[in-house]
């Protein structure tokens, strides 16, 4: 059973994390290919993640003017520490602009040092509809990871 962060011992999530994101962009042979091998991914997106102090809400600022407001929640279950969140534009040229993220936490001295998992666009943008961001259609899904500064 999945409980909130709150409700379990306290571990400690605040400040600055670097924010990166990659489209997995495997080839026919690596889909194909009945071992594992490596796959081929490129970058999606570089940010900054600002967690607003004592709350469940941050910033995600790509570059000044370009930020998704973020609202997530940390669960644990069994053991681990799950983490989901929604990113969306209120503003400016991100307005209308979701995206999903879930994923898990790694956690070193009762402090959550990274976050890892994935991203999907839900929607664009009110001037563009049809395309996330960064230029790529609606339903697209990569990793990310948001590693402590």
């Amino acid at each position: 059973m999945a409980t909130k962060l709150e409700e379990q011992p306290v571990v400690e999530f605040s400040g600055q994390y670097l924010y990166g994101s990659y489209r997995v962009t495997p080839s026919l042979a690596q889909i194909d290919s009945p071992v594992p091998i490596p796959t081929d991914a490129i970058k999606w997106a570089n940010g900054k993640f600002h967690k607003a102090n004592s709350t469940n809400k941050g910033v995600l600022e790509f570059r000044p003017g370009i930020q998704l407001d973020v609202k997530f929640e940390i669960f644990v279950s069994d053991g681990q520490f799950a983490f989901t969140a929604q990113a969306i534009g209120l503003e400016g040229p991100t307005k209308g602009a979701k995206y999903l993220l879930a994923g898990w936490c790694e956690i070193c001295d009762d402090q959550i040092k990274k976050i890892s998992g994935s991203v999907i666009a839900v929607r664009g943008t009110e001037s563009n509809s049809e395309q996330e961001l960064g230029g790529q259609p609606l339903g697209t899904v990569g990793y990310f990871d948001l590693r402590q500064l």
